[in-house]
């Protein structure tokens, strides 16, 4: 769902849910001899569809090509500058803030923030630099069937 949202913003054809999940099994049984023993990496998979038509431009390409990539890597979120600096001074994660204003929460690492204080969510809207997508929908429409109520507003309070 995440790349067909994407895909239909671009003006792309995608594949269908089933061939996109097929594509990807059929990748990761491909490459399962290159996966990390546990807790020494992970097996990067990456969907991606691009225009591969004779055009360069901005206008929609006359040919697509979608395909799925897979490579072994360690535990990458070590390596990232403001994670090392953090771990250096005992925190576990970090946690970043709008540019705009510097005031704002906006992510944890490199993914989403959700935060509870008792039955309520609180997570940064979807304007300027928090794109919408398939996992953050998924999680809030989980919480708000759980009976949670979800605060996604651009200036949430704690």
């Amino acid at each position: 769902m995440r790349m067909k949202m994407g895909a239909d913003r671009m003006f792309m054809p995608s594949p269908s849910v089933d061939q996109f999940i097929h594509a990807v099994k059929l990748t990761v049984l491909a490459n399962k001899r290159w996966v990390p023993p546990h807790g020494k990496g992970s097996l990067y998979v990456r969907p991606l569809l691009i225009g591969s038509g004779p055009i360069l431009g901005l206008a929609p390409s006359p040919e697509y090509m979608f395909l799925v990539y897979a490579s072994p890597v360690g535990n990458y979120f070590k390596v990232l500058k403001a994670q090392m600096q953090a771990k250096s001074k005992g925190f576990s994660d970090v946690l970043f803030l709008d540019a705009v204003n510097n005031r704002y929460l906006e992510e944890a690492s490199s993914c989403n923030i959700f935060i509870v204080k008792g039955n309520v969510i609180s997570t940064p809207a979807t304007n300027g630099t928090i794109l919408p997508g398939i996992t953050r929908k998924s999680i809030i429409e989980i919480a708000s069937d759980l009976g949670y109520q979800v605060n996604n507003s651009s200036n949430f309070n704690f």
